[in-house]
């Protein structure tokens, strides 16, 4: 069986840029039935996601689970170094993405309306490693593998590819 259907009870896909859908979310968000808000990867796609994170906020009775793309991240910061601004299918430029965020701006963002409990920085496989595992560069990715874990820890708005917090809304008591 599938992984997510064994943990999640219940799935609830939106168009969050849709007033009925949000209606729908804030009457969801009113009854307390779940646990967690997860929000991977929603806020850069959303027209008002400053309005959303607040309705989000209000009424969030547990804690909320955010991951944002970096537009920070040393990839991005090359490919704007030579001039190269080109939208993409997935990951941070998503054809898709309406907003772009760095860890500064996330956290300004956030902060208006929660309390960031945890912050967490990711790194994914990235296109240097890609391209020395192509060349057999094989010395280079033990290098680079340990290494990033540690460059992302330490400078998390330049190595992270993606942002994660976990937050505690407005409506959840201190603690």
């Amino acid at each position: 069986k599938d992984v997510c259907e064994q943990h999640i009870d219940k799935f609830y896909l939106m168009n969050l840029n849709e007033e009925k859908d949000l209606y729908a979310l804030k009457a969801l968000l009113e009854s307390n039935a779940y646990n967690f808000i997860i929000l991977a990867d929603v806020v850069e796609h959303l027209v008002d996601s400053d309005g959303f994170l607040s309705l989000v906020s209000e009424y969030a009775n547990e804690n909320v689970i955010l991951s944002i793309p970096n537009i920070s991240f040393w990839e991005a910061r090359l490919k704007f170094f030579f001039g190269i601004f080109e939208y993409a299918e997935s990951r941070i430029f998503d054809r898709t993405h309406l907003h772009f965020y760095n860890l500064y701006y996330a956290r300004k963002l956030l902060r208006r309306n929660f309390k960031i409990i945890e912050e967490s920085h990711s790194s994914w496989y990235t296109s240097l490693e890609k391209i020395l595992s192509l060349f057999r560069i094989s010395v280079f990715y033990p290098i680079s593998s340990r290494l990033r874990p540690v460059m992302t820890k330490l400078f998390p708005n330049l190595y992270a590819s993606q942002l994660i917090f976990l937050l505690k809304g407005k409506n959840q008591k201190n603690s």
